[in-house]
């Protein structure tokens, strides 16, 4: 019990740390005015988001 809570933890904390870093590379991005690869990655993220959900359907 408690070595999967820990896991679970490990997990979630490498997943926190992944998102905050993809946040300050965005951001960083933004400093800079690449906003078109910005734009362009969250359009590829949406596509795949909008293929992964109608897959499970």
């Amino acid at each position: 019990m408690i070595a999967q809570t820990l896991v679970e933890y490990g997990l979630l904390q490498s997943l926190v740390n992944s998102v905050g870093h993809a946040l300050g590379r965005a951001q960083s991005f933004l400093m800079q005015g690449n906003n078109r690869y910005l734009l362009g990655g969250a359009l590829v993220l949406l596509l795949a988001g909008l293929v992964a959900g109608r897959r499970r359907r």
